[in-house]
């Protein structure tokens, strides 16, 4: 269910905006959607992450600078401003705070050692890097829609990313013991 509405407000955006080939339109449906992923999360109890505050927060301002200046630029930028704040969050909390967000979020299925951590920490901030520079690349040089669809792009990359990290640390995860059944 979380994986679904972390997808809904892209998923919003790129529908409406092949359905009706309007910049404008698609911005609010991204709008619509990020306020309706922070209340569905906020009525079934779900914590909501700091980057989801600041995801939904950059959705909103640019969003509505879009749609309050008729400029699809602040739109099209939000996701490598996303993209920078995330690697930024890596960076900060990993060199600044001492605390890995790659070992917080998989610290309790997988058991690999510190220098793996690292090296998955460094990887993600690199991966964001990179698909902020690519988005800016793309908004300034592709039609509307050939940016629109690169969303999808961005998002099947983070899902080939997270399946070949799964594959490689599959020789870490933490076996639960098997409860042996009475005879």
């Amino acid at each position: 269910m979380k994986q679904f509405l972390e997808l809904l407000p892209i998923a919003a955006f790129l529908v409406s905006y092949l359905l009706f080939k309007d910049i404008y339109i698609a911005t609010y449906c991204l709008i619509a959607a990020t306020v309706l992923q922070l209340i569905i999360l906020k009525l079934t109890r779900q914590k909501i992450t700091s980057m989801q505050w600041i995801s939904a927060g950059i959705a909103l301002l640019f969003g509505g600078l879009t749609v309050l200046l008729r400029d699809e630029t602040f739109v099209k930028l939000k996701p490598s401003i996303v993209y920078i704040a995330s690697a930024a969050g890596f960076f900060i909390s990993n060199y600044f705070f001492k605390k890995n967000l790659v070992k917080a979020t998989l610290g309790m299925a997988l058991t690999p050692p510190e220098s793996t951590w690292a090296k998955l920490n460094t990887l993600w901030i690199l991966l964001f890097l990179i698909m902020a520079a690519a988005n800016t690349v793309l908004a300034y040089t592709v039609t509307t829609e050939v940016w629109a669809w690169s969303k999808l792009f961005f998002a099947g990359v983070t899902m080939v990313f997270i399946g070949v990290q799964v594959y490689v640390l599959r020789a870490y995860l933490i076996q639960q013991p098997t409860i042996k059944q009475p005879d």
